[in-house]
């Protein structure tokens, strides 16, 4: 009995799990760049894939209001209920991004976010807690938390540079793992 409960355990988590594998010829096609410019803003990002993960890298400019590039996947209905962690393989160099969740095709409507720390360009897994992220609205923080009944309302997922600060950045990720 005791040996079966771990594979029992390993099964359920296999089933239950959401996997986005973002080596070149799985996912990578599914994201796309979104920069300040939408809104006459300067800043630049880019992205590569890479066959093992997806480089998104770029240059933050603070002209005309600007401050912002984000890395986005496409927009699909997908119910995190149940979801207590995301698994994140990456590395990153440069100013600070954040890991984000969306519920609204609409940038005004309030999104959740947690930021990643800078690696030093060394591969890391992090393993963040959904109920920790954030609510932002406009890039500011509301003083709210991601809340149950919102992880089955998540449309979309991404990556942002936003700290507000002009320079380099770059972060590449190899696979995303909700559990």
């Amino acid at each position: 009995m005791q040996l079966l409960l771990p594979l029992v355990l390993m099964l359920f988590s296999a089933v239950s799990s959401l996997f986005f594998d973002l080596a070149e010829d799985k996912d990578a096609e599914n994201w796309a760049v979104i920069n300040d410019g939408v809104m006459g803003g300067k800043s630049r990002g880019k992205i590569q894939s890479l066959p093992k993960s997806l480089l998104f890298e770029g240059v933050i400019s603070l002209e005309n209001n600007g401050g912002f590039s984000s890395l986005k996947r496409r927009f699909e209905e997908m119910d995190l209920s149940g979801q207590r962690t995301v698994e994140i393989k990456y590395k990153s160099t440069g100013l600070k991004t954040a890991f984000t969740l969306e519920t609204s095709k609409y940038f005004y409507v309030p999104n959740f976010k947690m930021p990643l720390a800078n690696t030093g360009g060394e591969w890391k897994t992090v393993f963040l807690t959904l109920e920790d992220f954030k609510q932002y609205r406009l890039g500011r923080e509301t003083g709210k938390s991601l809340r149950e009944q919102q992880l089955s309302e998540i449309i979309r997922l991404g990556f942002i540079c936003s700290a507000k600060e002009e320079g380099p950045f770059v972060l590449e990720v190899e696979y995303l793992k909700f559990y």
